[in-house]
């Protein structure tokens, strides 16, 4: 049973997101205070977090920031529930290292969906390394650590990442090894983990922005937005322009 953390300021809040995820097989934990947020993701480690924006004294910001800092809760997926619905507002947060962002109001089957999406991802990451297996050895360990700081890279670099020799470089191995170890572990080589990060960045721009698909297709690395319709629409079976309007009840 996958455990999360719901950090959310307002006591109905935190009501609501229970009942709902309840209804789910989940263990839930939750809490209303930033700092208490940090401490308890250290001392629990929840598979996922799902993060309030504006809350008094440390906000949402700065929680997720201080998690992806720390090498014991930098894998944890944080996902951004908020009010807070501006698109600098969701840039900002995929560039302090969340992985998804959604508005509220929200549809209680979506959030399911993106739960289950990033919980699954984390999932394939991390079941690499054996329960209790002591950290630094060789092997399982190793291997863990390579992709973990690979994913580290390319989530916070998605809109221009290094190429698969540089990576590689980077984190200390190859670039032969490094697809190898996406492909056993993940299920995907680096670039198809690459292109799917981008076009679930997309989708939550399309869904929740005006933003023109040219700015979104630069935000994600493509050099034009025929490209980008090509790439999604192959990913999605929908242009680009289909799916924001389908997000906004349009025929």
């Amino acid at each position: 049973m996958a455990r999360i953390l719901i950090v959310d300021d307002e006591p109905q809040q935190l009501k609501l997101l229970q009942g709902l995820l309840i209804r789910r097989p989940l263990e839930v934990l939750a809490c209303q205070d930033g700092q208490l947020a940090l401490a308890q993701a250290r001392l629990l480690q929840p598979e996922l977090i799902l993060l309030d924006v504006r809350m008094p004294g440390m906000d949402g910001y700065q929680v997720c920031s201080e998690l992806k800092r720390d090498p014991g809760c930098r894998h944890i997926p944080v996902i951004f529930l908020s009010a807070a619905d501006r698109a600098e507002e969701r840039v900002r947060g995929f560039e302090v290292g969340a992985v998804d962002y959604v508005t509220k109001p929200y549809f209680a089957e979506e959030l399911y969906a993106r739960i289950g999406l990033h919980l699954e991802m984390s999932r394939r990451i991390r079941l690499a390394v054996p329960a209790g297996e002591p950290p630094g050895l060789e092997g399982g360990d190793r291997e863990q650590e390579l992709i973990s700081a690979a994913v580290d890279i390319l989530e916070q670099s998605v809109a221009a990442p290094p190429a698969l020799a540089d990576l590689a470089h980077q984190i200390g191995t190859n670039e032969q090894t490094l697809n190898r170890l996406f492909k056993e572990r993940l299920g995907m080589t680096v670039f198809s983990f690459l292109r799917e990060r981008r076009l679930q960045y997309a989708c939550e721009w399309l869904e929740d922005t005006e933003m023109p698909l040219q700015s979104i297709a630069e935000r994600i690395g493509y050099r034009s937005s025929a490209n980008f319709i090509t790439a999604f629409k192959e990913r999605f079976g929908l242009t680009p322009k289909q799916y924001r309007a389908r997000g906004q009840g349009e025929e």
